[in-house]
């Protein structure tokens, strides 16, 4: 492996690690903005500030320097909750979600500025005998957290940045996969239109659809599920053994 090949692995490992960190977070904010958490709750402001931490020293671990900056700005920001959460109100934790926001567009942007074209191929146990699943999200960091999950479960894994070019891997035949992972907000298509034209087709009308969204209220998932996805599951609260687990279920 060269140095090359080294830092894109380096860099999608960080993006497993980032990601699974802010969705954690984003959850943990989520609860408190919304009244499900306390908002005076020190322990809550204590662990979503180490979350902060966690994610500012593995940027700092890959030289990703402006992502370290901006995840001690946030980290300062929670800090100052984590000292005296009676001063906190619903409205900081909403801010602080959006600074969230910011940080996970740099995880985004970075990993992908960084990494040679095309999505990284992990080296990852796991030679697809297991069948291929269709992994649709618009997110590079995310399609690369399930290609090494799914890949070292033995899954073959194909990509695909958004519903139109996962439609169109459908219609050219070659990828029949025994179920579709799919984000719901994308470009071109979304996945609620996708869902539908999988749904309406005769050929693969009873494909296996999960969607992996960070819409998570009562609605979004009424929607998906209407739609016609067989489960409908918030980002910030599915781990890699649940998503294996139900696709085995399914498929």
């Amino acid at each position: 492996m060269d140095e090359t090949e080294l830092q894109a692995l380096l860099l999608a490992t960080f993006a497993v690690q980032a990601v699974a960190i802010t969705d954690e977070l984003h959850q943990l904010l989520g609860d408190l903005s919304s009244g499900v958490r306390s908002i005076t709750d020190e322990d809550a402001w204590s662990q979503a500030r180490r979350h902060a931490h966690t994610v500012k020293g593995a940027g700092r671990a890959v030289g990703l320097g402006e992502i370290e900056h901006e995840a001690h700005q946030l980290e300062l920001r929670l800090d100052r909750f984590e000292q005296d959460a009676s001063q906190a109100t619903k409205q900081d934790a909403a801010q602080a979600v959006v600074a969230l926001g910011g940080l996970r567009d740099l995880i985004d942007g970075c990993v992908s500025d960084s990494a040679p074209a095309g999505d990284v191929q992990a080296p990852i146990a796991g030679d697809g005998g297991r069948g291929r699943l269709l992994v649709v999200d618009d997110s590079r960091t995310i399609r690369d957290k399930h290609l090494m999950s799914l890949s070292a479960a033995g899954y073959d894994v194909v990509l695909a940045e958004d519903g139109e070019e996962a439609w169109q891997l459908l219609l050219d035949g070659a990828t029949a996969p025994l179920a579709v992972i799919s984000d719901v907000e994308m470009p071109r298509l979304d996945g609620l239109g996708l869902t539908r034209r999988i749904r309406s087709h005769a050929d693969f009308g009873q494909l296996p659809i999960v969607m992996v969204t960070t819409l998570e209220s009562d609605q979004h998932r009424q929607a998906g599920m209407e739609a016609g996805a067989d489960h409908y599951l918030p980002k910030s609260a599915v781990g890699s053994q649940r998503l294996l687990d139900l696709i085995e279920a399914l498929v």
